[in-house]
């Protein structure tokens, strides 16, 4: 099948032209009464010429502009809006800050307490006391018995603990030996115990002979009981000492420069020293 160009642009006008002219004539000549005989000369001067028609619709088909599309004009708020806006900001919940007595562990109970514990007669009391102020038992050790067995089961607060000062058992008080000879033969004990708090303190020995104190000691024990107090440089640091750090009779020595360890070990720490920094176990009813 062979294949012919496109009609031209103006071959189009063309054609549309005559048409055009050719209905305008005919509509004329549809409005005038034939009866006269006249149709054909109305026909004749109303009608122009093909050529004149030709001409005419080329010069009107090329002169004509078609409209421009109508243009929709789209409002740039919303993009402006859009751009512009910010979300809010999420709603905070303000969260309590834990309290910090919460958070951190609380420091032993010091001063005096109660404490009542039923032992095992079957088994060994499980202590190894000291009597050497003459008025309570001190707690040198904790061993395997009845006391070790009560305190595994117990909360803290119910405890006895090591260096604890047992005050009266049962009622019985300020007497050494007696308060020994009730733990023996009770088999449950109200306690009154005095619990100790440590504090460190600096002691400059280099201008006296000595520590101007009575020390005592228990072979099987770790500390060294203050049994009385005199001149010395201990005397000097309690003269400005506030009065919580005051040493006082019945305080014990737990460490001597860092030190701690048996009896005999902390005398030889203080032995020949210019400078001593003591921890005591002080008691404070």
């Amino acid at each position: 099948v062979g294949s012919s160009a496109a009609p031209s642009h103006t071959s189009r006008v063309r054609r549309y032209a005559f048409v055009v002219a050719k209905r305008w004539a005919l509509r004329a000549a549809s409005r005038v009464a034939s009866s006269d005989g006249k149709a054909n000369s109305i026909i004749a001067e109303m009608a122009p010429k093909n050529e004149d028609a030709e001409a005419a619709a080329v010069a009107m088909a090329e002169s004509f502009e078609p409209p421009e599309p109508e243009k929709q004009v789209v409002s740039a708020k919303p993009v402006a809006m859009a751009e512009s806006f910010v979300p809010p900001e999420p709603e905070k919940r303000e969260v309590a800050p834990a309290k910090q007595e919460d958070s951190l562990a609380k420091p032993a109970a010091t001063g005096l307490m109660s404490v009542k514990i039923v032992r095992n007669r079957g088994m060994n009391i499980g202590l190894n006391l000291d009597g050497l102020d003459g008025a309570t038992a001190f707690v040198d050790d904790i061993l395997p018995g009845c006391v070790e067995e009560w305190n595994n089961s117990h909360d803290a607060k119910e405890r006895l603990r090591i260096h604890d000062r047992i005050v009266a058992v049962n009622g019985i008080s300020g007497d050494t030996d007696k308060i020994l000879a009730e733990l023996k033969s009770s088999h449950a004990w109200t306690l009154v115990i005095l619990r100790s708090v440590e504090v460190t303190v600096p002691i400059d020995c280099e201008r006296f002979p000595s520590l101007g104190v009575d020390l005592k000691y228990s072979p099987n024990g770790n500390t060294l009981l203050i049994a009385s107090l005199g001149d010395g440089p201990i005397g000097e640091y309690n003269s400005h000492a506030p009065e919580a750090m005051k040493i006082k009779t019945h305080d014990r020595i737990v460490a001597i420069n860092g030190t701690r360890g048996s009896a005999k070990e902390l005398l030889k720490c203080a032995s020949n020293a210019g400078y001593l920094e003591l921890t005591i176990l002080h008691y404070d009813p």
